[in-house]
């Protein structure tokens, strides 16, 4: 594409592109899983859109654009961490990022790190059911003024807060039935007749 192409015009080109690509494809005599894992990697004649430099460790995002790991989470940590990031090709949400097949294959500690990373990103932008269900619990979450869980605390601070949390229901446990027993002592006391000696 030259210079003085609009955006929306690149982006339209490179649609028509994987397009034409797809169909060659397809028109070729090739099998599904062959198609499948023709799309699984990013196009050999393409750059990273962030960076304009060869793919590294490359993740495709719901809407097919190809981008470096690094590149599209540092565009997510730009911005607000409570929302997806938006495709900088196209402005849609990205909700899933699917690394390269050959990502699961690399042993750096930067490969492993992304891969965590676009995983927390998954999980953390899942949608359906189980989405709804998971941003109602951290809602309700927010709203609670106890921290069930408090961050940044080790696990010892988290076992003394519940041990305290039971000795305290405990002791409230105890109240309730000992004034239980003095309500019935009383009752009984009432119940009996006056017996003088």
């Amino acid at each position: 594409t030259s210079p003085k192409q609009s955006p929306l015009r690149a982006s339209f080109l490179e649609s028509r592109r994987q397009e034409g690509t797809k169909a060659s494809t397809m028109a070729a005599g090739t099998t599904k899983d062959s198609i499948i894992k023709a799309t699984e990697k990013p196009p050999d004649d393409d750059v990273c859109p962030i960076c304009f430099g060869d793919f590294a460790l490359a993740c495709r995002a719901n809407c097919g654009h190809w981008f470096c790991g690094s590149c599209i989470l540092q565009v997510w940590n730009h911005g607000s961490a409570f929302q997806p990031c938006k495709c900088p090709m196209c402005c849609r949400h990205i909700k899933n990022l699917t690394p390269e097949a050959s990502v699961y294959y690399h042993n750096e500690a930067d490969a492993k790190t992304i891969l965590k990373t676009v995983g927390k990103y998954n999980r953390l932008f899942v949608g359906g059911t189980r989405g709804f269900i998971l941003m109602m619990v951290g809602f309700i979450y927010m709203i609670s003024p106890f921290d069930f869980i408090p961050p940044g605390v080790d696990i010892l601070h988290l076992c003394n807060c519940s041990a305290v949390l039971l000795v305290g229901l405990l002791k409230l446990i105890g109240l309730y039935r000992a004034r239980r027993a003095a309500q019935r002592a009383r009752q009984i006391a009432a119940a009996e007749p006056l017996v003088r000696l």
